[in-house]
């Protein structure tokens, strides 16, 4: 990420300096008639992540303060951090997975997290995004398994189904009635 003007500056001249090498590198391989694709799509890539870093700082350049979302939701931060523990599970749970005493976590839950360090929580923040992640994915397995377990299941009764339609059926009304008396 691009921090300030300066760097900002730093990342436009390694953007021309990359564009000179890609249209070196293009005429070489046109009179040497050499065909370096690996080489070309380094230089393009590298192209595309600085034009991408200037372009999020610009925007946000001319974004003003007040319409930047995640500062908007600072506030919402240790609401939204006990949601996912809670989703995630039980303070234990959360604090066996983070590494952390499950006393550390409910300080912070009971302080509202304003006892945290910024690096204690953005560890934190990570530690917690790859147990949603995991959790996700068992979630999505697990619906995908249910899926799989639903139409095994509709496909079992459609054959029962077909396969009963094929038993002959007893005749109807009174043609073949026996009234139990050995008469018809």
């Amino acid at each position: 990420m691009i921090e300030n003007f300066r760097q900002r500056n730093h990342a436009q001249k390694q953007l021309a300096e990359w564009h000179a090498l890609r249209n070196r590198l293009t005429a070489l391989t046109r009179t040497l008639s050499i065909d370096d694709r690996a080489m070309l799509e380094q230089v393009e890539i590298e192209i595309a992540n600085l034009k991408q870093l200037i372009e999020e700082y610009d925007a946000l350049i001319e974004t003003p303060f007040e319409q930047i979302d995640v500062i908007r939701e600072i506030p919402n931060l240790p609401k939204v951090l006990l949601m996912a523990r809670i989703s995630i599970g039980t303070q234990h749970q959360l604090a066996s997975e983070l590494g952390i005493a499950a006393q550390q976590l409910n300080r912070w839950e009971i302080r509202k997290y304003s006892s945290i360090t910024l690096g204690h929580l953005i560890e934190f923040s990570q530690k917690l995004m790859s147990a949603l992640e995991a959790k996700a994915a068992q979630l999505e397995e697990l619906s995908q398994m249910q899926e799989r377990n639903r139409q095994d299941t509709l496909a079992r009764m459609q054959a029962a189904a077909g396969e009963a339609s094929l038993v002959e059926k007893p005749p109807t009304g009174d043609a073949g009635r026996n009234d139990g008396l050995g008469r018809s």
